[in-house]
């Protein structure tokens, strides 16, 4: 068979239910020839004998024998794909039938070695969508800078950020950057994958049509952060930055990112004195940084009045 035009890249842990219809669009992709891995991250369910219920020439399946996480998943895929592209898709979400064709096509007119394209937003059964990103917004751009992008994902800036964009690389540049995901990452492991690949030379065009289909769901780990979540995220920050040579707009927005890392962390401590009900402690927290209080106007704060009320 000749080589893959795209190895689509579908991490699962536990997703049964969905991982089916993740793997169908994948396979269901029209103009280009597309190779499916799964990484199956120890899951407790079915979902190795879902994907094992493909054809073995459709899907690749590799399976983990402990829970090692998104990052690490992704990374065995890298490992094993041959496509000239790579794609990473989530085993609860679909892309539509013609997005890779015109991804790859965008790509290979401007010479780019990164693209995305807007997400349509799914919330649980309700089967209308809505566009992540603003459509007129999104279709004036031509590429993302590494300082856009690094600005672009800054926490409580905004209800989604460019971490969720789910872009197409180029595998030569993969390998030869040595470029991986940061395996200690159970949030933002994406980000940092493709700020890595920006400050490496990579350029990144931008799809104006949205063709990847983003389903909220119930405990998804990626709307749930918790504070050991910051903590990694901020370590795996500092080691981006002794290892990217950022220059002006780049440091500014580097900052930006930082500052709003650090505030996050104040408001789930102050988050997490409210729910112990230690309102002295609570007080503490907000006067030592004021900036984590605001964050309250979130939904959170209906929580937080009804406390104050009882």
């Amino acid at each position: 068979m000749s080589q893959p035009d795209v190895s689509v890249i579908i991490p699962s842990f536990n997703t049964s239910e969905t991982l089916g219809a993740a793997i169908k669009s994948a396979m269901q992709q029209t103009g280009v020839r597309v190779e499916v891995i799964v990484v199956d991250d120890c899951s407790q369910d079915n979902s190795a004998a879902i994907a094992e219920s493909f054809p073995d020439h459709s899907v690749k399946l590799f399976q983990h024998a402990e829970n090692r996480g998104p990052g690490a998943a992704r990374n065995t895929a890298i490992e094993n794909a041959t496509g000239t592209w790579l794609a990473m898709l989530d085993s609860d979400d679909t892309i539509e039938s013609d997005r890779l064709h015109n991804m790859i096509g965008l790509a290979e007119a401007n010479g780019t070695q990164i693209v995305v394209d807007n997400l349509n937003i799914n919330y649980g059964n309700d089967c209308s969508n809505s566009p992540m990103f603003p459509p007129d917004d999104w279709a004036r751009l031509s590429s993302i800078s590494l300082a856009d992008y690094i600005l672009g994902n800054t926490l409580f800036a905004s209800t989604f950020n460019l971490g969720y964009l789910k872009p197409i690389i180029r595998r030569d540049f993969v390998v030869d950057h040595s470029l991986s995901y940061d395996e200690k990452l159970r949030i933002g492991e994406d980000y940092l994958f493709a700020a890595t690949a920006l400050s490496m030379g990579a350029i990144c065009g931008v799809h104006p049509v949205a063709g990847y289909n983003y389903h909220v769901r119930d405990g998804s780990i990626s709307r749930v952060l918790k504070l050991h979540h910051l903590h990694d995220m901020k370590t795996a920050d500092t080691m981006f930055l002794e290892q990217a040579v950022l220059k002006g707009a780049e440091i500014q927005a580097f900052k930006k990112r930082s500052k709003s890392i650090d505030e996050a962390v104040s408001f789930l401590k102050l988050i997490e004195h409210l729910k112990a009900r230690a309102p002295v402690k609570a007080l503490r927290a907000v006067l030592s940084d004021p900036m984590a209080a605001r964050h309250l106007r979130m939904p959170i704060a209906a929580r937080w009045q009804r406390w104050v009320a009882n």
